[in-house]
């Protein structure tokens, strides 16, 4: 575990460290003057190495709320945590999207929250660019027709309350601006 720590934080140790005493004040002394991002990273760490999962994520957890932190441990990861019901809602449908073969739109719902979850600082506009294709996507299905969720907004404004439609023309507007595909890139969009 002490060279795992040691290996993350990308430091040496000041001197050869044998004792399992010396080699807990080490680490302190690393995780003490490493990077705030760096400390997510060895609770990883340390999550895949240890047997006692399930107590070491509840105790991290409970830690992160109590201190104000916006992250959590899911499944040996840190992610972004949202409020309880934003939570909720995203995990709710993707595993809907799952369950009805819709798993293209379930990835990009994924795939925003990982965005979201980047570390040190969230991939916010690559959030946006995938839950707007998320919604393009089930816009698709319930149209039948390909376009950009402009387009669906111009010509399709039943499907949208106001207050959607004034949402999505500013997540249009973050797309285009910051978190433009690979693909729109290329082609100029």
């Amino acid at each position: 575990m002490f060279k795992s720590a040691q290996g993350l934080l990308q430091h040496k140790a000041r001197y050869v460290v044998v004792t399992p005493k010396a080699q807990w004040h080490e680490i302190e002394r690393l995780v003490d003057r490493c990077v705030w991002f760096k400390v997510y990273g060895i609770i990883e760490a340390l999550y895949a190495q240890i047997s006692f999962k399930g107590d070491f994520a509840k105790e991290i957890n409970v830690c992160c709320i109590e201190e104000g932190i916006g992250w959590q441990l899911v499944n040996g990861k840190i992610v972004s945590r949202g409020d309880e019901r934003f939570q909720q809602a995203a995990k709710t449908a993707a595993s809907q999207l799952q369950e009805n073969q819709r798993h293209t739109v379930a990835g990009h719902i994924q795939s925003a929250m990982k965005a979201l979850s980047e570390r040190p600082k969230a991939n916010t506009p690559g959030a946006v660019a995938h839950a707007t294709s998320a919604l393009e996507w089930v816009l698709h299905d319930i149209t039948g027709q390909t376009m950009t969720l402009g387009r669906y907004l111009d010509r399709h404004p039943p499907l949208f309350h106001l207050s959607l439609k004034e949402g999505a023309r500013r997540a249009i507007w973050i797309r285009f601006r910051y978190g433009r595909t690979p693909w729109e890139r290329r082609a100029g969009a």
